[in-house]
């Protein structure tokens, strides 16, 4: 991809959520590289059982490859630090979410959106945690954006929601950029079609996490997606590892979501300006 010459940040970043319930397996890659930012980071967060562990490791320019975590940009993701070992192998499912041309996150530089794209994963390989082993047979979400990005000065909230059902996929998004404009996009994924979402409103509980959300269809259905449980969550480091102003806190949670009566599982991300200094 052609990078414009611009001070402003340009950022390349790759997301996997997955998760296993059967073996009580949930876990992140998050990887953010830049040739004019800093923040630059390979991450891998993931809870086994009781056992949480958590990689944060720089990225050279141009590269998702650090020094214990790596991916081809293809289908593997791999981490090796000694304590924690995993070899995981993505497959696509469904149809792919494209949110580039709706602008869910605010454009930072005008006529340049962010490319962003979404596509449920068969996820499959084994987790080593110490002296234990654990297969994994399980599902999740990718996540790959690339383009000008700098959500501290873009996003003042947002939240995310992304899950795998039997026969279906929901990944859907409401933004409310600086400029007070709020966004909303998702899309109900199946394997023969994207269909988009364009209402979503959220329950929350009394700690502000999400608990149900109203959806609408750009064909008129309505839906209703609700956490039933919570099994895991991790912070979400988006901006410099050290910063003296406002930066986006986020926050990712995991567990049981029913969509009209049917049962799976995935997460949803949080997000909120954090400014008081």
């Amino acid at each position: 991809t052609d990078i414009p010459d611009s001070p402003l940040p340009w950022l390349d970043n790759a997301y996997l959520g997955f998760w296993d319930p059967k073996n009580e397996v949930y876990g992140v890659f998050h990887f953010s590289t830049s040739p004019n930012s800093d923040g630059r980071r390979a991450r891998f967060s993931v809870s086994v059982g009781q056992r949480v562990r958590e990689l944060i490791e720089p990225l050279p320019i141009g590269s998702f490859n650090s020094s214990s975590i790596t991916f081809d940009l293809n289908h593997r993701f791999t981490v090796d630090d000694g304590m924690v070992r995993a070899d995981l192998t993505v497959a696509p499912l469904f149809q792919v979410a494209d949110y580039s041309a709706g602008e869910v996150i605010p454009p930072l530089v005008e006529g340049a959106p962010l490319r962003h794209f979404q596509q449920a994963m068969k996820v499959t390989g084994h987790i080593e945690f110490g002296n234990s082993s654990v297969h994994i047979d399980g599902y999740g979400i990718r996540d790959r954006t690339w383009g000008f990005r700098d959500v501290s000065k873009q996003v003042d909230q947002y939240y995310a929601i992304c899950s795998c059902f039997p026969d279906s996929a929901l990944t859907a998004m409401k933004y409310l950029g600086f400029d007070g404009r709020i966004r909303t996009e998702g899309y109900l994924l199946t394997e023969g079609e994207a269909t988009r979402i364009e209402h979503v409103s959220v329950v929350r509980d009394g700690s502000g996490q999400f608990l149900a959300a109203s959806l609408r269809s750009s064909d008129g259905r309505e839906f209703c997606v609700e956490r039933t449980s919570q099994s895991a969550g991790f912070w979400v480091p988006m901006g410099p590892s050290r910063c003296a102003e406002p930066v986006l806190s986020a926050y990712d949670e995991f567990g049981t979501l029913v969509l009209d009566g049917v049962a799976g599982c995935g997460l949803v991300e949080q997000g909120t300006q954090r400014s008081l200094m």
